[in-house]
């Protein structure tokens, strides 16, 4: 006899309609930072394999004749839907009560289902029957406090000070400015801040940057691979929302907490993608120098509506996105809600 849930039981999301969303092969790359890179092809693009440690694009992601985005890896024969690869991306379950309450949520947002939107486990049920989709929330504010409370300087890590080191960055500079700091090997870490149920401090992420919402609070953190493995590069937390946040100097937060006073007008805000680079820009200027802008970074889902309407009418915004498919949308993103009340540029 079927199996039948008990009245008022929770169901499944709908896989099949996340699926359906989830079409645009660059778009799901942009989000799970596999387009840097990338090469193009027929109906999508190749990137470098998330599956092995893959140095030259092997992974095919591409639109398939019935409409759905499926991966496929020439070299270890990584395959997978596109929900398999936010899963195998993400460290997330595949299979059992975490694919729902994890993986399949985190797909969700993903496919651009907004909590006014849910996504119903059979069409035919009416609205009242409905399953009720959770909302995918930032960590709790008290853990994000305590972990950034509980890191350490750079200077204290030598696997992080070799990090910064290679890519050129001022390590004194960071900690001045208190834009990273990193976990020490025997820190007790919240539940979110592990990759496929390890801790950050096992994986090698032991960079935490913080990350502010459009009121310039701090509301989450991205951790940073600094051990060569296989691993992603960069994480958000594991199990919660992470668009809607951008990396914001000091001069930044003020700037979305609409406190301009100590700031010269019109404002100067520079725009940039990625960790490192944001980095590189945030330390470039001396918090003496009066003329220095204020830098925002920005990663896949970072950049919003709601960020825009903070920055300041005639304000200067110069854009310093890579010029590749992934920053040239960032650009164009930033460019649309902007629209004509400011002063923009694309740089670099």
């Amino acid at each position: 006899m079927p199996r039948r849930d008990p009245p008022g039981s929770h169901r499944p999301l709908d896989t099949d309609a996340v699926r359906r969303a989830l079409c645009d092969p660059w778009r799901l790359a942009d989000q799970l930072h596999l387009s840097r890179h990338a090469t193009r092809q027929r109906d999508g693009l190749v990137v470098c394999c998330p599956a092995h440690k893959d140095t030259t694009p092997s992974c095919s992601i591409r639109v398939c004749p019935d409409g759905s985005v499926r991966a496929h890896c020439f070299g270890c024969g990584f395959s997978a839907d596109a929900i398999g690869l936010i899963a195998q991306v993400l460290g997330l379950p595949t299979s059992g009560s975490g694919f729902v309450t994890e993986t399949l949520a985190v797909a969700t947002e993903l496919a651009g289902f907004g909590a006014a939107h849910p996504v119903s486990a059979a069409p035919a049920l009416s609205p009242r029957a409905s399953a009720p989709r959770r909302e995918h929330t930032y960590p709790p504010e008290g853990e994000v406090a305590t972990l950034w409370s509980a890191a350490v300087p750079l200077r204290d890590d030598a696997r992080a000070c070799a990090w910064c080191d290679q890519r050129g960055l001022d390590v004194d500079a960071i900690e001045l400015m208190n834009l990273a700091r990193a976990m020490p090997a025997n820190a007790l870490l919240p539940r979110w801040a592990r990759f496929r149920g390890e801790s950050w401090t096992i994986t090698g992420h032991r960079i935490i940057m913080p990350v502010a919402d459009a009121h310039g609070a701090m509301r989450s953190v991205r951790a940073i691979r600094v051990m060569d493995c296989d691993l992603p590069k960069r994480l958000p937390p594991a199990g919660h929302r992470a668009s809607g946040l951008v990396l914001a100097d000091a001069g930044a937060r003020l700037v979305l907490a609409r406190r301009l006073a100590d700031l010269p007008s019109p404002v100067r805000i520079v725009v940039v993608e990625g960790e490192p680079d944001y980095l590189t820009w945030a330390t470039r200027f001396s918090d003496a120098d009066e003329d220095a802008p204020v830098v925002i970074g920005v990663v896949s889902g970072a950049w919003t509506p709601e960020i825009a309407a903070r920055i300041p009418d005639d304000s200067r915004v110069a854009v310093w996105t890579h010029h590749d498919p992934a920053g040239d949308r960032y650009a164009a993103d930033i460019a649309g809600t902007l629209g004509m009340r400011v002063q923009l540029w694309r740089a670099g």
